[in-house]
C-alpha cells in the first residue's frame, strides 16, 4: 500500500515541475546572478581606479574613440570596469551587464548540456564558476572562445541560423569592450570563417561575419561613435597592443616562470593528446587551433607584466584542462580507447594541479579556501542584495562618492580651473573627475606611462600643438612606475607641456599649469649623435645654463630578441645615470620604444620640485653621462645609438612666486610650510591621497603671523593598523603656543577605529584660532592610546591649512558681526557660567564697520571674577562705545565704568541696549576697554559675552 500511495504522489507531482526546460531556465537565472558583476568600489585617485572611472566618464560624455580618446577599453568598457563607481551610467551598466552574464550562463549551459554523458562536466563547472569571475577579463574571453566553439559545430550539431547570428553579436560586442578581446574575437571570426570556407559552406561563413560586421557597426553607433572613427580605433588598439610587451614587462622569479612553463607545458601535451587520438575529427583540429591561441594569449596576458597578472594564466589553465578533456574526449564524438581516455585524465589533474598551484603549496591552498569559503559566498550576497534592491545599493554608493570627493577636494585648484577644461600629467587622472572638473584627456591619457610608443607619443603631441583642443590647465604630479626614468613616459608631452604651460600653484602634491597663449613652438636643436655597446660609459654634451638637453635612442632587437619578445617578453633594459645631485641614480628602467621619441635628459627629473627649478635660472640636477646595460644583451643589436638635442629653457613667468611653489614642492600637503616636524618628515600616498605620517608620539608646529583665523585638517588611521594590527587608538590635539602664557588647547580628539566603525576613514577637522598675537606657535600632534602604547599607532594628517587674512565668524562666536581689526594685548575665547565669553583685557578695543543701516547696539559685558575675587584687585576699568566718522573727531555715544572690587553692582554679568546716533556707510563702532582714572590694568580681566549690531 505505500508503494502504491507513494507512486501515485509522484504521478499527481505537476507536469510542468518536471520539465527540463524549466530546470534549465532556473539554473540559467541563478547562473546569471552569480556570473553578474557587481559595482563593488567607489573610485579613487589610485592608478587602476582612475583608469576604471575613466571608461565610463568616457562613454558619459560621449568622447569619440580613435581621434579624442585612445585607451585599451572600447567604447563599452565600463561594462567591464565599472564595478568602480564614479557617479556615471549605474544603471545602464547594470543592464549591460546582466545581459553580458546571461549571455556567459546561456553559453556554459550548452557546453555543460554537451558534455552530459561525462560526469567531469561538474569538476569544470564549479572551476569556470570559482576561477573565472575572480579575475575581470576571463569571463568575457570565456566568451569568445566557447562562441567560437558554438560556431565551429558541423552539421547537426551546428547551430540554428538565429542563434548564429546571436553568437557573432556577441562578439561584436565583446570586441568592443577590450583592446584585447578586439584582438581574440577577429582571430576567432577568421578561424570560424576560415574553417566554413574550407567546408564550401559560403552560406554560413558569409552568414557569421556579415553578422559581425553589422553587429559591430549598430552597437560602435549605439555608443555614440561615429563610424568613420573605426580605422583610428583599430590603429589605436594595435598601437597599444603592440607597445605593451616592451613597455610593461616585469620579470618573476625563475621558480614561478618554471612553474608557469611547467602549467603551459602540460596543457598543450594534453592538446596533443587529444588532437593525435581524435585526428580524424577535422572540427577537432581547427578547435584545437583556436584553443592553442587562446592559450598563448592568456600565457602572454599572464607573464608579460608578472605580477598579479600570472593567476590569469593559472586559473586559465585550471579550467582549460578540464575543458579539453571533456571536448576531445566526449563533445567530438568520437570513441576512444580505454587507456587513451584514462591517460588523458591523468594529464588533466596534471595540468589542474599546475593551474591551482600558482606560487608555493601554503599560498595555492590558502587562495583556493579563500576563493571557494570567502569570496564565492561575499560575491553571490552582493550581488544579490545589488539586483534586489539596486536604488538602495546606489544610494549607498552615491553616499561613498560624496565621501570620495571632500576626501580627494582640491579647492584652490578648483577655484582657479573653474568650467575651463583640464587634464592631468602623471599617474592619479581620478582627481579631476573626483573634483567635478572639466576633464579633458590628450589622446593617450590614463597615466603619462601608457604613451608605449611612437605613434601614441605623436598623437598626444599633435593634440597639444592644436589651440582648439588642448586643454586649458594641467596638473602635473611627477611620478612613473617600476622604477623608470621617469621622463621617458610621454615624453614628446613633457615637452609641449614645458613651453605652453607655466606653473600656478601646488596643491595636494600636484602643481596646476596654465595654458600661454600664442606660446612659440619647442623647437629642437640638433647637437651629436654616437654609438655605443652595453655596460660603456657615455658622456652627455655639456648645454648652456638656458637650455635643455634632450636624448632619443636607437636600440633594436636581434633575431633571438625577436623570437623571445614574441614567445615570451624581451629582457629587461636599465640605465644608470652620473651627475649632481641625483637622488636615484641607479637602475633605472630603460624602454627602447618609449625613448625613440625626443624626451628631457638633463636636467634630471626625479619630482615636483626638480620640475619646478625648470622656471628659474638655477642649474637643477645636472647629467654627465650613463650606462646601459642588460642581462641578455645578444637579444638586441650590440650597437646602440643616442642622438643629441638641445631646447629652449622655459621661460621664467611674469608674475609668478616660483620660490614659493619650490618652498611648496618640499611639503605639498599644507598651505603653510611647517616650522619643524618631529619626526622627520614621512610623507607616503595613502590609497592615492598624500599623507603625513605622524605615528604617535610625533607633532607639526607652525609659527604664525597673527593674521590665522582658522586651522582646517584631515586626520586618521593607515588602515593596515586595524585591518592587521591592533592599535588602541591616538589622541590628535591642537595646541596655540602664545609668546607668552599658557598654552591653549584649541582641539582634542581620540580615534579608536579598531573599536569604533566610523573612526574609520578620512577624518576633517576645523578648529576656529583665537586672535593670536604674532610670533605664536600652533602645534598640532598626537598621543598615544591608552596606557602610552604606541604599537600600531599608525595615524597620518594630511590636507593641513591655515586660513589667513580677515577674521572668521567662529573666532567670535558672541558677537553677531566679524570685527574689522582689534587692538589689545590679550584676547581669547573662554567660558564663563557655560556661556561663551570674549575676554578683551584693558585697555582693548574692537572696530566694527558699518553699512549705515544700523540703528542698535546691544552689550553685554563684565569682569572674570577672579579679577575681584581672592587674590584679585582689580582697579576696574571704562566701558566706551565710540562712533568713528571719516575726517572728523570721534563721537562717544555710551561710557560705564565698572569697579567690582569695591561696588557689588559692578559684578556679574551686566548688559547696555544703545540707540545708535544717524550713520553713514563706511562709519565705525569702536568698542573698547581702558584703564579707569587713576588705576592702573592689573587684574584688568574684562570681556564681552554679547555684542549685536542691528
Amino acid at each position: 500500500m505505500t508503494t502504491l500511495s507513494i507512486s501515485s504522489g509522484v504521478r499527481r507531482f505537476p507536469s510542468w515541475l518536471r520539465s527540463p526546460r524549466l530546470w534549465t531556465v532556473l539554473a540559467g537565472l541563478a547562473l546569471t546572478v552569480f556570473l553578474y558583476s557587481p559595482v563593488t568600489t567607489v573610485m579613487d585617485t589610485q592608478l587602476d581606479s582612475s583608469n576604471y572611472g575613466s571608461y565610463t566618464y568616457f562613454a558619459a560624455h560621449h568622447f569619440q574613440y580613435g581621434p579624442e580618446v585612445v585607451p585599451m577599453s572600447g567604447p563599452y568598457g565600463y561594462v567591464l570596469y565599472g564595478s568602480v563607481y564614479n557617479g556615471l551610467l549605474f544603471w545602464t551598466r547594470l543592464i549591460a551587464q546582466l545581459l553580458c552574464a546571461g549571455a556567459f550562463a546561456t553559453l556554459i549551459l550548452w557546453f555543460f548540456h554537451q558534455c552530459r554523458d561525462s560526469g567531469w562536466r561538474w569538476l569544470w563547472l564549479v572551476l569556470i564558476l570559482i576561477l573565472s569571475p575572480v579575475i575581470e577579463d576571463l569571463p568575457f574571453e570565456w566568451m569568445i572562445f566557447l562562441s567560437g566553439i558554438l560556431l565551429l559545430q558541423r552539421a547537426s550539431k551546428a547551430p540554428g541560423t538565429f542563434c548564429a547570428i546571436l553568437a557573432a553579436s556577441l562578439l561584436a560586442f565583446i570586441s568592443l569592450i577590450k583592446g584585447t578581446h578586439l584582438v581574440l574575437s577577429v582571430a576567432t571570426l577568421g578561424l570560424v570563417f576560415v574553417n566554413h570556407a574550407w567546408l564550401r559552406n559560403w552560406r554560413r561563413a558569409f552568414l557569421v561575419t556579415g553578422s559581425y560586421a553589422a553587429a559591430f557597426l549598430f552597437f560602435w553607433v549605439l555608443a555614440g561613435q561615429r563610424p568613420q572613427n573605426i580605422p583610428s580605433f583599430i590603429s589605436g588598439i594595435r598601437a597599444l597592443t603592440d607597445g605593451y610587451n616592451g613597455a610593461m614587462a616585469l620579470d618573476e622569479i625563475p621558480a614561478t616562470f618554471y612553474h608557469g612553463i611547467f602549467a603551459f607545458i602540460s596543457l598543450a601535451t594534453a592538446l596533443a593528446w587529444g588532437l593525435w587520438h581524435q585526428r580524424k575529427n577535422e572540427t577537432l583540429f581547427v578547435v584545437t587551433l583556436l584553443f592553442a591561441g587562446f592559450t598563448f594569449v592568456k600565457w602572454k596576458h599572464g607573464f608579460v607584466r608578472a605580477d598579479g597578472h600570472i593567476y590569469i594564466f593559472h586559473h586559465y589553465v585550471a579550467v582549460a584542462g578540464v575543458f579539453w578533456l571533456l571536448y576531445a574526449f566526449t563533445v567530438s564524438g568520437r570513441s576512444a580507447s580505454r587507456p587513451a581516455r584514462m591517460t588523458a585524465i591523468a594529464m588533466m589533474i596534471i595540468g589542474l594541479i599546475a593551474g591551482l598551484w600558482v606560487e608555493n603549496a601554503k599560498t595555492s591552498i590558502l587562495r583556493l579556501h579563500w576563493l571557494v569559503t570567502t569570496w564565492s559566498v561575499d560575491h553571490l550576497k552582493t550581488n544579490v542584495i545589488q539586483l534586489l534592491h539596486p536604488r538602495r545599493s546606489k544610494a549607498e554608493l552615491d553616499r561613498q562618492l560624496a565621501l570620495q570627493r571632500n576626501t580627494y577636494a582640491m579647492p584652490l585648484t578648483k577655484q582657479d580651473v573653474g568650467d575651463h577644461s583640464i587634464d592631468l600629467f602623471g599617474l592619479q587622472h581620478g582627481i579631476i573627475p573626483l573634483n567635478e572638473m572639466n576633464y579633458r584627456p590628450r589622446p593617450m591619457g590614463g597615466g603619462a606611462f601608457n604613451a608605449y610608443n611612437a605613434y601614441l607619443m605623436g598623437l598626444n603631441q599633435t593634440f597639444l600643438r592644436n589651440a582648439s583642443l588642448r586643454p586649458d590647465y594641467y596638473l602635473l604630479r611627477f611620478e612613473t612606475i617600476d622604477n623608470r626614468l621617469a621622463t621617458e613616459d610621454d615624453g614628446l608631452t613633457l615637452l609641449e607641456l614645458l613651453h605652453r604651460y607655466e606653473p600656478l600653484r601646488i596643491e595636494q602634491g600636484h602643481v596646476l599649469m596654465k595654458v600661454v597663449p600664442d606660446a612659440p613652438e619647442a623647437e629642437l636643436r640638433p647637437l651629436s649623435h654616437r654609438t655605443f655597446k652595453f655596460g660603456e660609459f657615455v658622456p652627455v654634451p655639456r648645454v648652456s645654463n638656458d637650455e635643455l638637453l634632450v636624448a632619443r635612442f636607437d636600440v633594436r632587437l636581434s633575431l633571438k630578441g625577436q623570437i623571445r619578445s614574441a614567445l615570451y617578453k624581451a629582457p629587461l633594459m636599465f640605465m644608470t645615470l652620473q651627475g649632481r645631485g641625483i637622488e636615484e641614480p641607479e637602475s633605472r628602467r630603460f624602454i627602447p620604444s618609449m625613448t625613440a621619441s625626443p624626451f628631457l635628459f638633463s636636467p634630471v627629473i626625479e619630482n615636483n620640485g626638480d620640475l619646478a627649478y625648470l622656471y628659474t635660472k638655477r642649474e637643477g640636477k645636472q647629467l654627465t653621462g650613463f650606462f646601459i646595460y642588460c642581462g641578455e644583451s645578444d637579444c638586441y643589436a650590440q650597437d646602440l645609438g643616442v642622438e643629441f638635442f638641445t631646447m629652449k629653457r622655459p621661460t621664467v613667468p611674469n608674475g609668478r612666486d616660483i620660490e614659493e611653489l619650490l618652498t611648496f614642492t618640499r611639503f605639498p600637503i599644507s598651505n603653510v610650510l611647517p616650522e619643524a616636524i618631529v619626526p622627520a618628515q614621512q610623507q607616503i600616498s595613502l590609497r592615492g591621497l598624500l599623507v603625513q605620517k605622524l605615528h604617535a608620539p610625533a607633532e607639526i608646529t607652525w609659527k604664525l603671523e597673527g593674521t590665522e583665523s582658522e586651522f582646517i585638517f584631515d586626520y586618521g588611521f593607515i588602515p593596515e593598523a586595524y585591518e592587521r594590527g591592533s592599535s588602541n587608538g591616538v589622541v590628535f590635539i591642537v595646541e596655540l603656543h602664545p609668546p607668552e602664557g599658557p598654552v591653549e588647547i584649541l582641539f582634542k580628539k581620540l580615534l579608536d577605529p579598531a573599536k569604533i566603525a566610523k573612526d574609520r576613514g578620512n577624518q576633517t577637522a576645523r578648529v576656529p584660532l583665537p586672535i593670536v598675537k604674532p610670533g605664536s606657535h600652533l602645534v598640532l600632534r598626537t598621543d598615544p592610546g591608552e596606557n602610552g602604547d604606541n604599537a600600531w599607532d599608525w595615524s597620518y594628517v594630511t590636507r593641513m591649512q591655515l586660513k589667513r587674512g580677515h577674521f572668521s565668524a567662529q573666532q567670535f562666536p558672541v558677537f553677531n558681526r566679524v570685527p574689522e581689526s582689534i587692538d589689545a594685548e590679550h584676547t581669547s575665547t573662554l567660558e564663563l557660567e557655560g556661556k561663551k565669553i570674549f575676554l578683551l583685557h584693558v585697555p582693548g578695543s574692537i572696530n566694527f564697520g558699518l553699512t549705515g543701516t544700523e540703528r542698535h547696539l546691544y552689550l553685554e559685558f563684565g569682569f572674570m571674577p577672579g579679577a575681584y575675587t581672592g587674590e584679585g584687585h582689580t582697579d576696574g576699568a571704562d566701558y566706551v562705545v565710540e562712533l568713528v566718522h571719516p575726517n572728523q573727531p570721534r563721537q562717544e555715544i555710551f561710557r560705564r565704568t565698572l569697579r567690582p572690587l569695591t561696588v557689588e553692582g559692578d559684578r556679574g554679568r551686566q548688559s547696555a541696549d544703545i540707540v545708535l546716533p544717524a550713520i553713514k556707510s563706511g562709519d565705525k563702532l569702536v568698542v573698547r576697554t581702558g584703564v579707569v582714572e587713576g588705576g592702573n590694568n592689573s587684574w584688568g580681566w574684562t570681556y564681552l559675552s554679547r555684542v549685536t549690531i542691528d
